[in-house]
């Protein structure tokens, strides 16, 4: 008989330790959560070009990919900064996976992720490959 209580003793700890951990973990995924995406991405190449025309605003194209590290840390980082989703109201953001749409990545002759394309007229662009951070964002921008 004096087995029966120890043996509740340890299912109530080992219980009590499942839950202890299982808050943990729940606590550290919230506050890992990386952050959400700011801008206001264009996903459509024709009704973008059209936004840029109408609106005399350049087009800027974000080509990038699923599988791309440095695009997933821009997302956490740059594209997540309010500074830049600001900053992109003077132009017509358009995100571009290159694996969906390889004859837009083909025509603009991309060869590395990411990449982005400001057009400011059809005679103009500017273009930067790899990684960008929020301060070179806003001083290409400003170029």
């Amino acid at each position: 008989m004096t087995d029966q209580p120890k043996k509740r003793r340890l299912s109530t700890a080992t219980l009590v330790f499942f839950l202890a951990l299982f808050g943990f973990m729940s606590i550290l995924m919230l506050a890992t959560r990386p952050p959400k995406e700011v801008v206001p991405w264009r996903t459509d190449i024709d009704k973008a070009r059209v936004e840029s025309r109408d609106t005399g605003k350049p087009l800027l194209l974000y080509f990038t990919a699923k599988w791309c590290p440095p695009c997933r840390q821009m997302s956490r980082t740059t594209w997540a900064d309010q500074k830049v989703a600001d900053a992109l109201n003077s132009v017509v953001p358009l995100k571009i996976d290159i694996d969906e749409y390889k004859d837009v990545a083909i025509s603009y002759q991309i060869n590395a992720v990411p990449t982005l394309v400001l057009e400011k007229s059809a005679d103009v662009s500017s273009r930067r490959e790899g990684l960008i951070t929020t301060g070179q964002l806003l001083e290409w921008l400003r170029e």
